[in-house]
Order: structure tokens, then sequence, then C-alpha cells
């Protein structure tokens, strides 16, 4: 792998951050299905069958993600590809604004993913 750019570069600056700084979370933000020739690869020409591990969400499960999020491009797939996945994900992934269908109150909404998370963690203080 070329440690100067890509999944690579970014592990390395992950594990660096983590070595300086102990109380972090890594997130992401949403847009991790496209945008790269693997994502259409994958959604496209091999496609996801039950059980599958898309190789973007196998490398945020290396990395250690505590939590995502759903970006627009995720649904450029189609639901079911997305279904399947997000399925292979080793952390929590919430959105907020997006729903199946739309109950008689908010409340009784058929949201697509949790709308939030609470992660619990240990915190180091600055006295260890």
């Amino acid at each position: 792998p070329n440690d100067t750019m890509g999944l690579a570069r970014t592990a390395s600056i992950i594990q660096a951050i983590r070595a300086e700084a102990t109380n972090t979370l890594l997130v992401d933000n949403g847009d991790y299905l496209q945008g790269n020739p693997m994502g259409d690869y994958i959604a496209y020409a091999r496609g996801m069958n039950e059980g599958d591990l898309h190789p973007v969400i196998a490398g945020m499960n290396t990395l250690g993600y505590g939590a995502g999020t759903l970006g627009n491009h995720e649904f450029n797939y189609g639901i079911d590809f997305l279904e399947k996945v997000n399925a292979g994900a080793n952390y929590p992934i919430v959105c907020a604004n997006f729903a199946r269908s739309l109950g008689a109150t908010p409340r009784e909404d058929d949201l697509f993913a949790p709308p939030y998370v609470i992660l619990e963690h240990n915190l180091t203080d600055g006295a260890g």
C-alpha cells in the first residue's frame, strides 16, 4: 500500500492521533459509499449479498469507528444495497432525518436508523 495517501495514510494519521490523545472518538459524517471506483464496482458489478462485508465498512471496522451517520450519497445505490452494506458495521449508524414511512406523529415514524446513540466510554483525565 501507498502510505502517502488513501486509507493507509488515513490509518496512520488516526493511529498517531490516538497515541497522542487517548480520549478520542472516530466518527464518520456520511458519504462513505460513493465517490470512488470501489463503490461503483461493488454496487454495479459485484453486488452485495446477505452477509457480505463491503470493503469500505471492513476498513472502518478495522479502524475502530465509534459511530457513523448517513450522507446523501449513501442513497445513490438504493435502500436495499445500503441496508446490506450497513449490516456489516461494528459501530452504530444514526440518521435523524430519513424515515421509511411517516406515522401520525414523529414518534410513530418508521425511521431507517436510530436518530441518535449514547456511547459510553471510560475517559482518562490529565492526572491519569
